[in-house]
């Protein structure tokens, strides 16, 4: 804080700290009509990314830990990752229904080392390779949902079975046995039901069950290495009830939706990173989240708009550790407000978004502080052209956009930006 106080627009960076990555995505799909009643949908798609990052230990120690710079390290990160795989879904129509058959199958792969070659300041250290691995992923999915319209009624479920499998290899040591039991077969399924109310409102209920297989990260207790045992193969598990209410009308546009979702075994935040960088977890013995969403879109004459989203929840979760508190990174409200003027060939508007503390750490004994802003944007179009701007946080104000506890419980913020300007040009053709 007292750094940030000096000046915001620091870099926690150090000047060796840079990254290079490239990545290309890949999709062909394939969709026809056979007949009047049935229609297919296909793709097959392929991603790749490969680079590397710096790590400056020093840095890092004197900015988390307040330990003085003494290794002269800097520490190399990389990956190598392809994903690739196939979908295909055919949907029948019925007098006021459908029902929808589909399968898609997914490969995921994902190398990881680690080397100090070339990037160590102190330039008396031998290069050396840390570790060099990769994980993959392979994953089938197959599901059928349906659809039906009774008079002011409709109905819809689905089902859907998946299937994962994953694997490890020491690219460095091939004597490393992997042969933990990774492989999950999950049954995911879900019902909604509404009813129409005249011309412009609807109810709705909605529940589904779904599951999710633990990380990488998660199972490998924070590394980026198998160290001989798996911290977790447990399944998270959500169920998610929610009850809502549309409007659609010549001057109104509203949604209230009341949701509760209720999870096992969820892998809650802990607040702290670990040695890869990405954010830790631990296990819950059980959690929940469960609020309120609003939005309103109401023009009271005409091309003027007052439009409003925001949230209001509750979220507990129960760890053996820290017993029962409040989720990491989790606002209890969010509130977005906004005036526009809309035309034809324009549109202008003044937005105030507000967003309640959040807690950094499970102990909750840290937190980010509220947050603010005040905004500006517009858009005008010009012939073929759609040039928009946005102003954002106009009064400049102080925020702290997230936070991180370090191995010693203390406190590091990530400030929001001051005043900035944003704008695009878009052209149509």
């Amino acid at each position: 804080m007292e750094e940030l106080a000096k000046n915001r627009k620091m870099n926690g960076c150090s000047e060796y700290e840079d990254d290079n990555f490239f990545q290309t995505v890949n999709k062909l799909t394939y969709n026809s009509w056979f007949g009047d009643k049935v229609l297919f949908t296909s793709s097959l798609y392929w991603s790749m990314l490969r680079g590397e990052y710096r790590f400056d230990l020093d840095n890092y120690l004197l900015r988390m830990e307040d330990f003085p710079a003494q290794t002269g390290m800097v520490y190399n990160y990389g990956l190598i990752h392809h994903s690739y795989g196939g979908n295909a879904a055919a949907r029948y129509y019925i007098n006021d229904g459908s029902i929808t058959l589909g399968t898609n199958i997914y490969k995921f792969e994902r190398e990881h080392y680690l080397d100090d070659r070339n990037v160590d300041k102190a330039k008396n250290i031998t290069p050396a390779d840390y570790y060099d691995n990769r994980g993959h992923k392979m994953s089938y999915e197959t599901f059928i949902n349906a659809k039906k319209s009774f008079g002011n009624f409709t109905l819809s479920a689905n089902v859907q079975y998946r299937g994962v499998k994953f694997w490890y290899v020491d690219l460095m040591n091939q004597l490393v046995n992997f042969d933990e039991n990774t492989t999950w077969n999950f049954i995911n399924f879900g019902a909604d039901a509404s009813y129409k109310i005249g011309s412009h409102n609807e109810l709705y209920l909605k529940y589904a069950r779904a599951h999710r297989e633990p990380t990488r990260t998660d199972m490998f207790g924070g590394n980026e290495w198998y160290v001989g045992s798996l911290t977790t193969t447990d399944a998270e598990v959500s169920n998610d009830i929610e009850l809502g209410w549309n409007i659609a009308a010549k001057k109104i546009n509203a949604n209230v939706n009341l949701f509760g979702m209720f999870f096992e075994n969820e892998r809650s935040l802990t607040g702290t990173l670990g040695l890869n960088g990405l954010p830790e977890h631990e296990k819950a013995d059980n959690s929940h989240r469960m609020g309120i969403e609003l939005f309103v879109d109401y023009e009271p004459f005409s091309k003027f708009h007052i439009v409003n989203n925001s949230s209001f929840s509750n979220n507990k979760v129960k760890t053996e550790t820290y017993g029962t508190k409040s989720h990491v990174l989790t606002p209890n409200c969010t509130f977005n407000q906004a005036f526009e003027w809309r035309d034809n060939k324009w549109s202008a508007g003044v937005e105030w978004k507000y967003r309640s503390h959040m807690y950094i750490d499970m102990a909750n004994e840290f937190r980010v502080p509220d947050l603010w802003q005040l905004n500006l944007y517009g858009s005008v179009t010009l012939g073929k052209f759609i040039v928009s701007g946005h102003v954002n946080n106009i009064t400049n104000r102080d925020n702290m956009q997230t936070g991180v506890l370090t191995n010693t419980n203390k406190a590091r913020f990530m400030p929001d930006a001051p005043t900035n300007v944003f704008a695009s040009v878009k052209y149509m053709f």
